[in-house]
């Protein structure tokens, strides 16, 4: 059947009693330069995967990273430079899964949000196609949907990951008019304000001390082994994995099928569907069937968006109707 959201057959549904799985952790180290993420996450890395486990971590910051190199057990490393483009850091994402990583260090996640050629580079100069600035959503359409599919890939990893983001110091309007003032509100990491929330933890690293500031998010489980005031080391890791290796193992082949179906479902009902006909195998179905209801909902959010941002860009595509051979020029008129 050509319509897997009209589509009905299938095996019947089963109440089964809920397991935990051992899905990876996706970490957070946050902070300013001075906070001692890269080094933090190093530490973090190594007790995750032990003593011959794989680390792998994407370099963004000028090969900075490599001032560790040859501590914590030996680890790999590629060189990512500008531009910082999510297609860009999928591609890393991929070649150190394909490189065989137990855990991929992202240092630092920010560029792909304000980096160069990163989301907000490349709303900025976004055009149409007869090369007019885009404004508005329209502007927006392209990087986010880059950017989700990017998301997809790195929170649906089969591997660990440890992201490290810069920070930067929030400010907010106190009070209006004459009285209005504009104040510091802390700090918040450079990426996409839902980031974190995507986080199995997600630690605050303060400036000078290279310590977690409270509080820390994490499962009350695993919440003891990163302590403000106190520096994640190996210990750290090794805690989380035995947490995680609690669960049931996961099947690669589901996750790698779930995560295409969410990648397709993001660039609308149409191309999910071309895809779905065309691509997907009669044994990966057992795979996507359960979660067909959420590819629905995100192909929707999909077409609701390219529908938004298709009428900006007619209206930036179109013809200033002053501007014409019929219509008098304002100026020669005066």
């Amino acid at each position: 059947m050509n319509d897997p959201f009209d589509d009905t057959s299938g095996p019947v549904f089963e109440v089964t009693e809920a397991q935990r799985e051992a899905t990876p952790a996706l970490i957070a180290l946050w902070g300013f330069s001075d906070s001692g993420k890269t080094y933090s996450a190093l530490r973090l890395a190594r007790g995750l995967v032990g003593p011959d486990g794989k680390i792998v971590l994407i370099d963004t910051e000028n090969r900075r990273a490599k001032f560790y190199a040859g501590l914590f057990g030996g680890w790999s490393h590629i060189d990512m430079q500008p531009p910082f483009t999510p297609a860009r850091y999928q591609m890393a994402f991929t070649a150190a899964v394909d490189a065989g990583a137990d855990v991929i260090i992202v240092d630092s996640q920010s560029h792909v949000w304000e980096g160069e050629g990163g989301v907000l580079d490349m709303a900025e100069n976004a055009k149409s196609g007869r090369g007019k600035a885009l404004q508005g959503l329209a502007k927006w359409r392209l990087p986010k949907m880059a950017y989700k599919r990017m998301t997809n890939a790195l929170f649906r990893a089969p591997v660990n990951m440890i992201f490290c983001l810069r920070a930067k110091t929030k400010f907010v309007q106190d009070g209006s008019g004459e009285n209005g003032s504009i104040i510091e509100a802390g700090q918040v990491p450079i990426a996409d304000n839902r980031f974190i929330y995507e986080m199995t933890v997600a630690v605050h690293l303060e400036s000078g001390t290279r310590t977690p500031i409270s509080p820390v998010k994490a499962p009350n489980e695993i919440a003891h082994c990163i302590k403000p005031g106190e520096f994640i080391t190996e210990q750290s890791g090794e805690i989380i994995a035995q947490w995680l290796a609690g669960g049931e193992a996961v099947d690669p082949e589901r996750e790698r099928w779930q995560r295409l179906a969410r990648e397709q479902a993001g660039e609308g009902s149409v191309a999910f569907r071309d895809w779905w006909t065309n691509t997907v195998t009669k044994d990966a179905r057992k795979y996507l069937d359960p979660i067909i209801g959420d590819l629905k909902q995100i192909s929707g959010e999909a077409d609701d968006e390219i529908a938004r941002t298709d009428s900006d860009i007619v209206l930036a595509n179109a013809d200033d109707p002053l501007d014409d051979d019929y219509t008098p020029n304002q100026q020669a008129a005066e």
